[in-house]
C-alpha cells in the first residue's frame, strides 16, 4: 500500500569531493647496499695468490692494490662474500679444501688490510661469508658459453658429458678423451680457479634531519639549489606538515623543470585552497591551474589530469572536471590516483542526480 508521495533530495544535499594527488619524490631514505665485485685468480692446484697472475686484463697485484685502496676508505660495510672455486681436472679436484682455501686467502688479505688501516671496532660488524664451490659444473658451463675457441658441435659434446650421468670424476675423465681437451685445460680452466669477492657497503646518505635543514636553506637561497638532489628536495617536502613550507619547497623544485615539481606545487595550492575562502581561494586555485598546465605540457600524467579535475571542481565547472577525469582515467592511473578520480567523479554524479552512475564510481 502506498503511504505517501516523496521526493529524492539526495542530490541537493550532496557536496563535491576533492583529492590532491602528489607525484612520488623518488627518494629512498632507507638503507641501501652497494655491491663491489673483484675476482682473484689462482694457479693450478694452489691457494696462494700469485700477484703476477693476469686474467680478465688485470693482474692480481693490481686487483689487490685496488681492493686495499677500497678498504682504506673505510666504507660502512655489511658483508664480504667470497666464493672459492676450482677447475675440474684431477689436480684441482684431489684437494677437496682448495676452493675453501682460496676463499680464505682473500679473507685473510682483507682482514690484514683492515688491521693496517685501523678499523678497530668496525671490523666486528662486518660479516664474512665463505662459499666454497666444490665439484660443480656451473662455472664451466658459463665460461663455455662465451668461449669461441671451439665450435658449437664441440661445445655440445662438452654439455652432453657434464649434463649426463655419472660421477664428477667420471665426467672429467670423459672430457679428457675429447680431441680439444688441451684447449679447455689451457684456455678455459684457468678462469675457473677463482675467489670471487662481493662487498656490500652502505650507500652514503644524508640524514632526514640534515635534508630538512638543507631544504630550508635551499628555499631561502642560503645554499645553492644543487646542494640537494631533485629527489632529496622533493622528499624534504614530506618531512614537514606545513603547507606553506611544502609550497616553498616545491616552488624551489620547479626550477628543475620537471613535471612532478609543478604537479606537487599545484597539489599544495589545492590543499591550501580547500581551507581558504573568497578571493584567497580563487587565487590559489588559479595558481594551481597554471602549474598544472605547465606540468601537462611536460607529461600527460593521469595525476596531472586528476589534479586538474580537483581544480575545476573547486571552480564549480563540472563539465571541465568530468573531461579532466576522463583524461585521468585514460592515462593508466595508479591505484591511489584512480581511487581519487573515482571519488571525485562519484561526487559530481551524485550532485547531478545520476545515482546509479555515482554508485558505480564509488564502488570502483
Amino acid at each position: 500500500m502506498e503511504v505517501a508521495q516523496g521526493l529524492v533530495m539526495t542530490s541537493s544535499f550532496a557536496k563535491p569531493v576533492t583529492f590532491s594527488s602528489y607525484a612520488d619524490h623518488g627518494y629512498n631514505d632507507k638503507e641501501e647496499l652497494i655491491p663491489t665485485q673483484v675476482n682473484f685468480f689462482f694457479e693450478q692446484g694452489v691457494a696462494r695468490l700469485n700477484p703476477s697472475l693476469t686474467m680478465e686484463g688485470s693482474s692480481n697485484r693490481t686487483k689487490s692494490n685496488d681492493l686495499a685502496a677500497f678498504i682504506a676508505e673505510k666504507n660502512v660495510t655489511r658483508t664480504v662474500t667470497i666464493t672459492g672455486t676450482h677447475s675440474p681436472e684431477g689436480t684441482e679436484r684431489i684437494n677437496s679444501n682448495l676452493a675453501e682455501d682460496r676463499a680464505k686467502a682473500i679473507e685473510d688479505f682483507y682482514r690484514r688490510q683492515m688491521k693496517r688501516y685501523d678499523y678497530k671496532g668496525m671490523s666486528d660488524s662486518i660479516k664474512f661469508i665463505l662459499k666454497p664451490v666444490v665439484e660443480d659444473w656451473s662455472s664451466l658451463k658459463t665460461a663455455l658459453a662465451s668461449y669461441d675457441g671451439i665450435a658449437g658441435p664441440d661445445k655440445s659434446k662438452v654439455s652432453g658429458i657434464v649434463n649426463g650421468t655419472g660421477s664428477f670424476e667420471e665426467k672429467e675423465k670423459e672430457l679428457q678423451k675429447l680431441s680439444f681437451y688441451d684447449k679447455l685445460l689451457k684456455e678455459v680452466y684457468p678462469g675457473l680457479r677463482t675467489a670471487k669477492t662481493e662487498i656490500l657497503t652502505v650507500k652514503p646518505k644524508k640524514s632526514n634531519a640534515e635534508i630538512a635543514v638543507l631544504s630550508k636553506q635551499v628555499v631561502s637561497g642560503d645554499v645553492k639549489a644543487d646542494t640537494l638532489s631533485f629527489e632529496e628536495l622533493m622528499f624534504s617536502a614530506t618531512l614537514t606538515p606545513s603547507l606553506d613550507e611544502k609550497a616553498g619547497i616545491y616552488k624551489a623544485a620547479t626550477k628543475s623543470g620537471k613535471w612532478q615539481a609543478h604537479n606537487n606545487l599545484a597539489a599544495v595550492y589545492l590543499d591550501q585552497a580547500a581551507k581558504a575562502e573568497g578571493s584567497a581561494k580563487t587565487k590559489l586555485v588559479q595558481d594551481a591551474v597554471t602549474q598544472l598546465e605547465i606540468a601537462a605540457n611536460k607529461s600527460q600524467s593521469a595525476m596531472v589530469s586528476a589534479n586538474m579535475a580537483n581544480a575545476y571542481i573547486m571552480q564549480s565547472d563540472w563539465a571541465k572536471a568530468m573531461d579532466a577525469i576522463g583524461k585521468a582515467e585514460g592515462a593508466s592511473p595508479s591505484n591511489k590516483t584512480a581511487s581519487n578520480v573515482a571519488g571525485m567523479k562519484g561526487s559530481i554524479q551524485l550532485m547531478q542526480g545520476n545515482y546509479e552512475a555515482a554508485n558505480a564510481s564509488f564502488v570502483n
